[in-house]
């Protein structure tokens, strides 16, 4: 297995589009979500369905359309 890079986000990234792609085992589905804030060790995201954002690792993350 590879590592991925870590994505790098900025203020303007807010209200952008991710993946979670923690789920790396056979099978495992990318969750799509919404960035709502982020700090040095993780980013918030407000995952489809649920109320509250949830920290996720940079490294759990991609963007849903890379620019």
């Amino acid at each position: 297995m590879t590592s991925q890079a870590k994505i790098k986000v900025t203020e303007a990234d807010i209200g952008r589009g991710v993946l979670y792609t923690g789920n790396r085992y056979p099978g495992g589905v990318k969750e799509p979500g919404v960035i709502t804030s982020f700090n040095e060790f993780a980013v918030f995201v407000r995952y489809h369905g649920r109320a509250t954002p949830q920290a996720t690792s940079y490294e759990d993350l991609e963007w849903e359309f890379p620019q």
